[in-house]
């Protein structure tokens, strides 16, 4: 066997064995099929809610999940009213991102806390590592104040708040596994085998 025949076989070993070991993360993080949540806490998945009200409401609308999903709160007075969506625990070291229409009152933690927003596009994107939690949570805290009438007559006076953040373009994209190396390796040892191999009829 030549030099370019014993230089195909490893290039052709890499690559199938390398493609044959990619995982498939589309359903990762499937939020099921489109409900809204009003309730004080659930799960569904690998995700979970949490409805944190008084004087006030919240939910959580999971349309077109996890594409396109929505969180309202409402507070009446000055108690904060949470609606918050929770991710146990990621499989892979990657990055997640997605835009979120309004910020005011939005937080999202990940692992250790860390995050990064784009105020430009209101992007949010972070690195995840296996094992990682990451939540979405929309807070509206209201207030009052005191009207006085005058004569010592008087009353409070609500000021409520009112929140929806739409959460949208959600993409995880995983860090690339050994296999996509060994696949890259692959391709490269196949291609520089090829031009070998011409090179040596045109040397003939």
């Amino acid at each position: 066997m030549n030099t370019p025949i014993r230089l195909l076989l490893p290039a052709l070993l890499l690559i199938s064995t390398g493609s044959s070991a990619r995982a498939d993360f589309s359903g990762e993080f499937d939020l099921g099929t489109g409900a809204t949540y009003s309730n004080s806490s659930g799960s569904f998945g690998n995700w979970s809610y949490e409805i944190s009200t008084y004087m006030g409401s919240a939910s959580v609308t999971t349309t077109n999940a996890p594409l396109s999903l929505s969180l309202y709160t409402y507070s009446d007075w000055d108690v904060p009213c949470t609606a918050s969506l929770t991710y146990s625990a990621a499989a892979f070291d990657g990055t997640i991102s997605f835009s979120a229409d309004v910020l005011t009152g939005l937080t999202v933690t990940v692992g250790n806390g860390s995050e990064t927003i784009d105020a430009v596009d209101n992007t949010f994107t972070f690195d995840l590592t296996s094992g990682d939690t990451f939540t979405i949570s929309l807070t509206a805290t209201g207030d009052y104040y005191w009207h006085d009438f005058g004569g010592g007559n008087g009353s409070y006076i609500s000021l409520p708040v009112t929140y929806t953040s739409v959460i949208s373009n959600f993409t995880a994209t995983p860090v690339p596994e050994p296999s996509t190396y060994a696949i890259i390796a692959g391709i490269g040892t196949l291609v520089y085998a090829i031009r070998l191999r011409k090179r040596h009829s045109k040397g003939q």
